[in-house]
């Protein structure tokens, strides 16, 4: 089963207060956001089969263990509710009010090794038809996808395993946003900290794109039956990075040829929040290694490299996340 979108697609978030459940908490929803183009909501029955012995026909056929996964593409903002998303992909998260200046909060995502037990998600397929949402529970986010083009925002697309969904015909309350502060391209900003773009431990000059995966490779678990426990990691956490550089000099080469390591950081920073203080979405990691770097040559035009790095660690956090926002704790 496939679920599409319909306009004004949106989805909120409710936390797990205990252990993971596929109930849902009840109450306000803790945050809504924007879905775009990409939503897929799959569950699988995988059906078995009685048969017919003495015949050719099968007497019956049953539903075994079922399995739900969300995509959720979502409308970046340096406020709202996919923030949740984040937290619950990391699994670690800190948030210091009036930090760094007054009326300025920051939020730090990091990755630890207990994800939390999980949220409910209420999926609304938007106007059309009115108020029909999906009810997924027991969601845990099993990867994330952040990358960045010229001319465009910052597109989040998150893989989520869930326990069960639940058709509904009636929305908990319209949806919510905060004040569109989209994170865009040109948000670049190398004079916020020491570079634009930093792949291990040296500036890229000329960006052009970026991608960053992260999987945290999580593993259903059925106890012979319907519904899958809590899902737990099966391997480490990866985090990859796909970027598109012109070939300025030959330093990010040297260090992949060599299997030099070092700081992976991309500063985007928005609008004045006070003072000089900015809105800001950070991605900081102590450690890269380049491990691919195709040099395409051409007659006219800049040298570029498509090289891919991932961010290694000996254990965590090896990457945080830090956003300076107006936006309380999640």
């Amino acid at each position: 089963m496939s679920v599409g979108q319909g306009w004004n697609s949106w989805v909120s978030f409710k936390e797990n207060s205990g252990a993971y459940s596929a109930a849902d908490p009840g109450g306000a929803r803790s945050g809504y956001a924007r879905v775009v183009d990409g939503v897929q909501l799959v569950v699988d029955e995988n059906f078995y089969i009685a048969p017919g012995f003495g015949g050719i026909n099968i007497r019956g056929k049953y539903p075994g263990r079922r399995m739900v996964d969300l995509t959720l593409p979502v409308e970046t903002n340096y406020e709202g509710g996919w923030l949740y998303l984040l937290k619950h992909f990391f699994g670690g998260y800190a948030y210091t009010p009036n930090n760094p200046v007054a009326t300025v909060n920051t939020h730090i995502f990091t990755d630890v090794p207990a994800l939390p037990t999980g949220l409910f998600i209420e999926l609304s397929a938007g106007d059309i038809p009115a108020n029909q949402v999906f009810l997924i529970s027991g969601c845990k986010v099993n990867t994330m996808e952040l990358s960045l083009d010229q001319d465009s925002l910052l597109a989040a697309s998150f893989g989520i395993i869930a326990r069960d969904v639940t058709p509904g015909t009636a929305r908990i309350a319209a949806p919510t946003y905060p004040t569109d502060k989209h994170i865009k391209s040109v948000h670049y900003n190398p004079s916020y900290a020491a570079s634009l773009c930093t792949v291990a431990g040296s500036t890229i000059a000329t960006l052009q794109s970026f991608k960053i995966t992260g999987n945290n490779d999580l593993q259903r678990r059925f106890n012979l039956g319907r519904y899958t426990n809590e899902p737990v990691r099966q391997d480490p956490l990866t985090l990859e990075i796909e970027a598109v550089a012109d070939f300025e000099d030959l330093t990010h080469y040297n260090k992949f040829l060599a299997n030099t390591t070092g700081s992976f950081e991309i500063d985007l920073t928005g609008d004045i929040i006070t003072g000089a203080t900015r809105n800001l979405f950070q991605l900081l990691a102590t450690s890269s290694l380049i491990e691919a770097a195709p040099v395409n040559l051409q007659s006219r035009g800049p040298i570029t490299v498509p090289f891919k790095a991932t961010i290694i660690g000996a254990s965590s956090p090896v990457l945080n996340t830090k956003i300076y926002n107006q936006q309380a704790t999640l």
